[in-house]
């Protein structure tokens, strides 16, 4: 009975267990088909989510032009920040040169000071140390800046005359035509004439400066150089005694100007006598040449006076062929065409004795040639 009762329960048991393992079983299968037909779960990466890509949206007109206003003040910024850096430049050269100058006032009122012993000899030569370092930071030594300063000294002259020179040659060219006009248009005759005296005046001068530089003997141009001095104090004392405020000075000036005039007559002349005595000099030099050539052919040797001879034989006759072949030619011009057509027997006859007396001159001219030569071999005894 007991092992009956133990079979039975040992049976359930078993049973028990079937429809525990069935119920898991099918607890599974469910859980399974609900995982497929869910999404899966995102694991968890090291690399980077790529962000989602947005369409840009356009930028408004408002948008457009503050960007441009941007950058147009940023240009304007950096051409601000480059004025500043060429002033910056030009302001340290510039301050450079005025530390130059109050070194070198400084110094000159040091050294003065020093010779008469006075107080101010410390206040100042604490000064001109205190210059001597800044010219140190200008990278400049005393003797180079005092170079400096008169250089620039130099330039800043030089322009002031380039440009007086400029202003003064315009007006020149302007004073000339109205001049010329005048001379030429005027309506009253007294006004022509006088345009003209001042044109004439103007010429005489320009002529004078001319001498004065580039006339080719010195005594000349001295000369002219003393006139045009003489000129320009005439001017001057001319302009004085009319315009000077006190009588005094007017009548001064008077009284140097009739002194003066007859000065200037006395240069004038000497002007001339230069002008005259250059050209005499030109003909005496041209006389000298020929001397000296006669004294060389006289110091040559016997061949050397046979070749000389000869050449100048060649020379003087290739010269008379040259002027017969010259008369030939204006001959031959002056005889057209219809001219020759036109001529009659008495002009042809006329013409006939014109060739007849060629032909004399020809033979004369023969004899001259000959003759010369037989003077110049006397001349020079071959």
């Amino acid at each position: 009975m007991n092992t009956g009762k133990w079979l039975v329960l040992s049976l359930l048991f078993v049973v028990l267990l079937a429809c525990a393992s069935f119920a898991s079983a099918q607890q599974a299968e469910t859980q399974a088909v609900i995982k497929t037909t869910a999404a899966p779960a995102v694991k968890p990466t090291t690399t980077a989510v790529k962000p989602k890509v947005v369409a840009k949206k356009k930028k408004t007109a408002k948008k457009s032009k503050k960007a441009q206003k941007k950058k147009v003040k940023k240009a304007k910024k950096a051409a601000k920040k480059a004025k500043k850096a060429k002033k910056s430049k030009k302001s340290s050269k510039k301050t450079c040169a005025r530390v130059v100058k109050r070194f070198r006032k400084a110094s000159g009122k040091l050294r003065k000071a020093l010779k008469k012993s006075k107080k101010s000899v410390k206040r100042l030569r604490s000064r001109v140390q205190k210059l001597r370092l800044r010219l140190k930071k200008c990278g400049k030594s005393v003797k180079k800046a005092k170079k400096a300063v008169k250089k620039a000294k130099k330039a800043a002259r030089k322009t002031k005359r380039s440009k007086k020179s400029k202003k003064a040659k315009k007006s020149k060219a302007r004073k000339l035509r109205k001049l010329r006009r005048c001379a030429k248009k005027a309506k009253s005759l007294k006004k022509r004439k006088a345009c003209r005296k001042a044109l004439k005046r103007v010429r005489k001068l320009r002529k004078l400066r001319r001498c004065a530089k580039k006339a080719k003997s010195l005594k000349k141009r001295k000369a002219c150089r003393k006139l045009l001095r003489r000129i320009r104090k005439l001017r001057r004392l001319r302009r004085c005694a009319k315009k000077a405020k006190t009588l005094k000075k007017r009548n001064a000036c008077k009284a140097a100007l009739a002194k003066l005039t007859k000065k200037v007559k006395k240069a004038k002349k000497a002007v001339k006598k230069a002008s005259k005595k250059s050209k005499k000099s030109k003909k005496t030099a041209k006389k000298s040449k020929k001397v000296a050539k006669k004294v060389v052919a006289k110091k040559l040797t016997v061949e050397q006076k046979k070749v000389a001879v000869a050449e100048a034989i060649k020379k003087a006759i290739r010269a008379a062929a040259n002027k017969v072949k010259q008369a030939k030619k204006i001959a031959a011009k002056k005889v057209t065409k219809k001219t020759a057509k036109k001529q009659t027997k008495k002009t042809a006859k006329k013409s006939k004795k014109a060739a007849r007396k060629t032909k004399k001159s020809k033979k004369t001219s023969k004899k001259q040639w000959r003759k010369l030569v037989k003077r110049l071999t006397k001349l020079y005894k071959c």
